[in-house]
């Protein structure tokens, strides 16, 4: 009797653990769901900015005027759910450094699809491999959910991205902490190869 009330006890108390675990769980991704509304609202202030801009404008062919299309363009991708908000970021830098995307007139002509490739090519994914060939990668996109791993005694959170080479689909996994490990040149060889995976 007293040891099957220890092990309810224990169960009892490994339940209390697991209610804290989720409760945390379940708050962070309430933060998580608070950011990303202050965000869109943000972006749905800014684009609608950005449209009277363009109306004053009269819609003039000058570099500021296509840049400013693009970065509407990009805020529209990120409302519609076709890019996450660091992609989007970092697409914004691409618009901005021009010397990044050739011919700013050419891109802004082209469909969405099209339009993300070109941008995704020119735009510096820093905490990707040297060596991956990002031309090569059909339909890249980050997927738009969370994965966590478990390194150096926590859950750490990544981002994962999706796209297709030579007709096979693949998947990567973007380290949003400790992305030094993986700002190599190359896949494998290194002293570190043994903890980076």
């Amino acid at each position: 009797e007293k040891q099957q009330s220890n092990e309810i006890l224990q169960l009892f108390q490994e339940a209390q653990r697991n209610i804290l675990y989720l409760n945390k769980l379940r708050l962070q991704a309430l933060e998580e769901l608070e950011l990303i509304k202050n965000e869109r609202d943000s972006l749905l202030s800014k684009v609608q900015k950005m449209e009277m801009e363009k109306q004053s404008n009269l819609g003039g062919n000058d570099e500021f005027t296509i840049s400013s299309q693009l970065l509407l363009r990009i805020h529209s991708l990120v409302l519609r759910g076709m890019i996450g908000r660091a992609e989007a970021s970092d697409l914004r830098d691409t618009v901005m450094d021009s010397r990044r995307c050739g011919s700013v007139d050419e891109i802004s002509s082209q469909n969405d699809a099209d339009f993300l490739s070109e941008l995704r090519n020119n735009a510096n994914y820093s905490n990707k491999y040297g060596s991956l060939k990002l031309d090569e990668i059909h339909g890249l996109q980050e997927a738009g959910v969370d994965f966590y791993s478990y390194f150096d005694g926590q859950l750490r959170r990544n981002k994962i991205w999706m796209g297709v080479v030579s007709g096979i689909g693949v998947t990567f996994i973007q380290p949003l902490d400790y992305s030094y490990l993986f700002d190599h040149g190359k896949v494998y060889g290194y002293s570190n190869d043994f903890e980076r995976f």
